[in-house]
């Protein structure tokens, strides 16, 4: 038998069992194991207002800000599959102890069109003077000069019988400047008027400029003071102004299209953030809904494949790329993309054997993003 302080002993240590416990599972007083930073998107900080032109070889133009240096810079895409090299063209910001200054805020706002001669000209926005400046393609470099001493922003550029540049573009009202015998030239088109409640007037945002297969220029616009989507047409020094739409709050992001001797605008409805394209009848604009999704229709284009409209558009809940395609029987929708925030600044282009080029810019890498591929 255990005597009594053989019974002490016995207690004591299964108290002391009982409070410490037998270390088995205790962890092991070592450092954490890092869990390792997830490696970031790289950033190219590039193709800001992005466009797109193709010349009659096939080789791709983009025309972008590279924000770094606040610089208007063109890219030239060949081969297969296509490579492009890159040229800084102008407004290269000075740089002090390290730091942009600015005295070139350049590359806001740019257009780009391909010539007959297969020469790219470029218009954009110098921020920091408040000019439209223009560059053309000579031989290996660009020449540059002012298409425009006030103004500049949202630029649209055309090229009048395949040559001659024009140009619609804001200065609190709507402006166009063209190019000919060697010299710039530019007129108010449209001061507007003003809106409901003595709201000052203000026109001539998100210019879109088409000139058609007949040399007669169009350009879609917006009446911020009125909410309307209007349409110029004509040439230099004689312009028909109408309204197209103004039915509610209307005509953000419009962009023009020629296509069986019609002439078609995509536009955004603001009250509904509807996406809508109208055929201009000669009297009237005929439109549809191609999609009444939310915050949809900004940055759209539009390419047709024989009969078949494709456009491409911003979905602004979810910051995916939209495609939208129509045969004649209806608008069938989809997500083109959604990895990452893209489908800022988007064109798209069709190719005569119906290959689709698609250019926008991505956020989330603030890279351009391009593609091609057929439906």
């Amino acid at each position: 038998m255990f005597g009594a302080r053989t019974q002490i002993l016995i207690l004591t240590a299964a108290l002391s069992w009982g409070l410490t416990g037998c270390g088995c599972n205790e962890p092991v007083d070592e450092e954490p194991t890092p869990t390792p930073a997830p490696t970031p998107e790289p950033q190219y900080n590039r193709g800001y207002y992005l466009d797109m032109d193709a010349d009659s070889q096939g080789r791709i133009w983009l025309a972008y800000q590279d924000r770094e240096t606040t610089s208007l810079n063109v890219a030239r895409g060949t081969g297969s599959p296509i490579e492009f090299e890159h040229f800084q063209v102008e407004g290269q910001g000075e740089v002090i102890g390290g730091l942009l200054t600015g005295n070139f805020d350049g590359g806001n706002y740019n257009s780009i069109a391909v010539d007959s001669s297969d020469r790219p000209h470029v218009v954009h926005w110098d921020r920091d003077a408040d000019r439209l400046r223009y560059a053309v393609r000579t031989g290996d470099g660009w020449d540059t000069t002012n298409a425009a001493t006030s103004g500049g922003q949202f630029a649209a550029l055309g090229l009048i019988g395949g040559t001659d540049p024009i140009v619609s573009f804001y200065d609190g009202e709507l402006v166009v400047a063209w190019k000919a015998d060697g010299s710039w030239d530019d007129e108010t088109v449209d001061a507007g008027e003003p809106g409901p409640e003595e709201i000052p007037a203000d026109v001539g945002q998100f210019t879109d400029l088409l000139v058609a297969s007949d040399g007669t220029v169009w350009i879609a616009y917006y009446d911020v003071a009125n909410g309307d989507l209007k349409v110029a047409s004509g040439g230099p020094g004689a312009w028909t102004v109408q309204v197209w739409a103004s039915e509610g709050n209307v005509g953000t992001w419009p962009t023009l299209s020629e296509h069986g001797g019609d002439i078609y605008v995509l536009f955004q409805d603001v009250d509904n953030k509807d996406l809508v394209l109208g055929r201009w009848t000669g009297a009237t604009l005929e439109t549809e809904i191609v999609d009444e999704g939310d915050f949809v229709g900004a940055d759209s284009s539009i390419a047709w494949i024989g009969d078949t409209a494709v456009v491409m558009y911003h979905d602004g809940v979810n910051n995916d790329a939209l495609l939208a395609v129509d045969d004649g029987s209806g608008w069938v929708l989809s997500t083109h993309m959604a990895d990452g925030a893209v489908g800022f600044f988007n064109t798209i282009l069709a190719s005569e054997s119906g290959q689709l080029t698609w250019s926008c810019f991505d956020h989330t890498t603030t890279d351009i993003v391009f593609q091609r591929f057929s439906l």
